[in-house]
């Protein structure tokens, strides 16, 4: 999770806003430092490609005018410093010992193999080296110990502080880990910008711009964004405007078009003659509504007659059914009288009738 204070966000802003320039992105230098190292040196992408390695830890070390930022990453992790010391340090150690201005003492500064006494330069700066150094190893010391001694393969020097003469070969010693400055980007295109002169001055001062661009177009693994939401909201409906009044016209236009055409539609329909029509239509439909219920109160009437009539003759053909197994029951000979063992009915001498078969002949006869 990344976050600024509101106040030091909109206090950053308000160049941008007063001029009226829009804002896409927001982002801490920190970050924008990863994004252009997991792009441009790792060759880390957002779909995944270029995956992490845990055991490379790479630091990027940016020096700018009153402080300094590192960052170590081994492409999943971030872990962020900032050192109290910048290039205005060392600018202000060459006007106190060698008693010049501070434009003098800058150009001295990034010049320094070149003045008449290079050794009185160095040994004027030598103490905020030292210092830079001593922050510089115990960030380096803090990572390692709270990161289970995870080791960092090389240190990348960018801004132009760190374009002073000595300072990347003064680390290189000391550190005894090998430092590059960050003066070329390797997956950047464009000759004509790649080519000209002041760009190659300033590429190390590049290096965050170029990090904040690579988030912006999507190519990085962060997605974080800190410009405040009510901005992005305010961007977005103003970039939707004029859509939206081309749809609502458009809407408009076609609601219009179709309220003429019905209305001429209408207008052909609802002459006299149509209105005549129309009435005669209406009364013979309810006149042949007026039949329809008649019908279907008829055949309500009839289908209760049949109901009850079904129900008074349903029960008399079971009658004569009845009547014949008396009947037959009533020939079959069986003990009677004195001869009708009471106590044992195996003793007892009746014929039974199992079952009836009724065959239905056309010709009495014949049977």
């Amino acid at each position: 999770i990344f976050a600024m204070k509101r106040d030091q966000v909109m206090h950053q802003l308000h160049p941008f806003q007063s001029n009226k320039v829009e804002i896409e992105l927001m982002q801490i230098a920190p970050v924008a430092l990863y994004s252009f190292l997991a792009y441009d040196r790792l060759s880390i992408r957002p779909d995944g490609e270029g995956a992490p390695v845990d055991e490379e830890h790479t630091a990027v070390l940016d020096m700018g005018s009153d402080q300094s930022t590192i960052m170590v990453t081994d492409g999943a992790k971030i872990w962020i410093r900032n050192i109290p010391i910048g290039g205005n340090h060392f600018t202000r150690a060459l006007t106190k010992e060698m008693k010049l201005t501070f434009a003098k003492a800058e150009h001295l500064k990034c010049n320094a193999t070149k003045s008449p006494d290079p050794k009185a330069v160095f040994q004027a700066l030598k103490p905020v080296f030292n210092d830079y150094l001593s922050e510089v190893q115990r960030s380096l010391g803090y990572f390692s110990s709270v990161s289970q001694g995870a080791e960092i393969k090389k240190v990348i020097g960018c801004g132009n502080g760190f374009r002073m003469a000595g300072l990347q070969k003064f680390l290189e010693q000391n550190l005894e880990l090998p430092v590059e400055r960050a003066e070329e980007f390797k997956q950047l295109a464009g000759t004509s910008v790649l080519e000209a002169q002041l760009f190659k001055e300033n590429i190390m001062s590049f290096t965050v711009a170029y990090g904040l661009a690579i988030q912006a177009m999507g190519l990085s693994r962060m997605g974080t964004n800190l410009l405040p939401p009510e901005i992005a909201r305010a961007r977005e409906i103003r970039r939707k405007k004029p859509w939206a009044a081309i749809t609502a016209a458009t809407l408009l236009t076609g609601l219009a078009l179709s309220t003429i055409g019905t209305a001429n539609a209408w207008r052909v329909v609802h002459s006299e003659p149509w209105d005549k029509a129309l009435k005669t239509s209406g009364d013979l439909q309810s006149k042949w509504g007026g039949y329809q219920s008649s019908y279907s109160t008829a055949t309500g009437r009839y289908d209760s007659a049949k109901s009850v009539g079904k129900t008074l003759v349903e029960g008399m053909k079971d009658t004569i059914w009845l009547e014949f197994y008396k009947s037959v029951n009533e020939c079959m000979p069986r003990d009677i009288g004195q001869a009708l063992d009471e106590d044992n009915i195996e003793y007892r001498n009746r014929v039974l009738i199992k079952s009836i078969t009724a065959e239905k002949s056309d010709d009495l006869a014949a049977w």
